[in-house]
């Protein structure tokens, strides 16, 4: 008896905290049954030793074991559903730049996040160096990267109130 609770109890906890998984980010899109816009403050995705305690530490997630990190969200805005074919011209639009910039600094303060039964993905941005990671599961290969893309993704940020950290030019 023990063994079934303990398999039905698992099976809670990895369909609960499991992620959303798409192969396009047009498909997680469509199947999202809400998307948020939202800044934070810093994220970041890198795991940093410390020498001095020789221990490793992970900075702060938008998105820990499956769940939205509310104490960093400054703003946030549900986008309505009548959007979602906006979003999806912004991100997947044809890149027509012959240059492609290479990442400087990455200091995200800024997430797209999906949710689907109770599953969570993300986006995390940062408009400084224009680069953006996905959450595991989350596909993005039909995310093609032209500046215009960013100028876009500000502009609705921007038209949605989430200005926290946007760059002053654009305010």
């Amino acid at each position: 008896m023990k063994f079934y609770l303990l398999l039905l109890f698992t099976l809670f906890l990895n369909n609960t905290f499991s992620q959303l998984k798409t192969k396009t980010i047009k498909e997680a899109i469509n199947k999202a049954d809400s998307i948020w816009l939202v800044s934070h403050t810093l994220t970041y995705q890198r795991i940093i030793k410390d020498n001095k305690e020789n221990a490793i530490t992970t900075m702060v997630l938008i998105v820990n074991n499956g769940r939205v990190n509310h104490k960093i969200i400054k703003e946030k805005i549900e986008i309505a559903k009548s959007e979602k074919s906006k979003l999806i011209n912004i991100l997947t639009q044809k890149n027509k730049d012959s240059l492609i910039e290479e990442m400087q600094c990455f200091l995200p303060h800024h997430s797209i996040l999906f949710f689907k039964n109770n599953k969570v993905a993300y986006l995390d941005i940062c408009f400084g160096c224009k680069n953006l990671i996905a959450s595991k599961g989350l596909g993005i290969k039909d995310i093609n990267y032209p500046k215009i893309m960013w100028k876009q993704l500000e502009e609705l940020f921007l038209t949605h109130q989430i200005k926290y950290q946007i760059p002053m030019e654009l305010k």
